[in-house]
């Protein structure tokens, strides 16, 4: 039986709570080396998958963003760096999400083990919760779970993303409202990425899962939001991306009451 208590804050500040978490996450890794193992492994993996989106990616998409800026209206020319800029910062953006979600499908076995362990030091009362053995079972299943788990976050993305799209051919106002609504979705996939793996556990539906995010909103998009940007830093999103889910694994044994049932 799974129960669900909402810390009572709300607002700026437990937006501002939730986006702490990955500060705390990295501290409290520093200081524990018998977790590294389970990060080092799903760092080598993104490393691997940043390199080949960044091969197939990077090269279109900057080519792209040079066609859009030889098309301004000459008196917008010495504007360019705008969208430039503007248009790279989303590029980052998209390739630290796509980073994230072809991680997180191959890497979730050893993510699912670090989640696991890290909820142990956390919630004493789990230490002596037996393990099931990491062999080669284990991490098929956990890859089939965490691939069915992203097909339903992209129906989310096609679903939402598309009305949002739409919303930005509006002139004028249509691109900032697109905008804001790209993070916003962005900020609340990566939010479920981070806290699946303690869900997953207590084998949760994906509507169970979606329900507990907003259940804890703002605070858990206030670390989605963090988790998105933290993920579009070039090369420093391969080590954040352990860290976001360690975030998510402590953002859910502080704010998640859980009584379970024995079976």
């Amino acid at each position: 039986m799974i129960a669900s208590e909402r810390v009572q804050s709300g607002g700026l500040r437990a937006a501002l709570s939730g986006a702490a978490y990955p500060l705390r996450a990295a501290w409290l890794l520093v200081r524990a080396p018998a977790l590294w193992v389970y990060m080092a492994v799903p760092v080598l993996i993104n490393m691997v998958i940043l390199g080949l989106l960044s091969y197939l990616l990077v090269p279109p998409a900057l080519r792209w963003i040079d066609e859009i800026i030889r098309g301004l209206p000459p008196w917008a020319l010495p504007l360019a760096f705008i969208p430039r800029m503007l248009l790279l910062v989303a590029l980052l953006l998209v390739l630290g999400f796509l980073v994230l979600q072809f991680g997180a499908i191959i890497g979730s076995p050893w993510y699912e083990r670090l989640s696991q362990r890290l909820e142990s030091r956390l919630r004493p009362e789990r230490a002596n919760w037996p393990e099931e053995p990491f062999n080669l079972r284990f991490v098929l299943r956990d890859i089939g779970r965490a691939l069915a788990f992203t097909c339903y976050k992209a129906i989310v993305a096609i679903a939402v993303g598309i009305p949002i799209f739409l919303v930005g051919i509006v002139p004028l106002v249509g691109p900032f409202v697109a905008g804001v609504g790209q993070f916003t979705l962005g900020a609340f996939l990566v939010g479920l990425d981070v806290l699946d793996p303690p869900l997953e556990r207590r084998r949760l539906s994906f509507g169970e899962k979606v329900a507990l995010f907003f259940a804890q909103s703002p605070a858990s998009f206030g670390m989605g939001a963090i988790c998105l940007v933290l993920l579009g830093v070039p090369l420093l999103n391969l080590f954040f991306i352990p860290i976001c889910v360690a975030a998510g694994t402590i953002f859910y044994c502080d704010r998640v009451s859980i009584s379970e049932e024995a079976k």
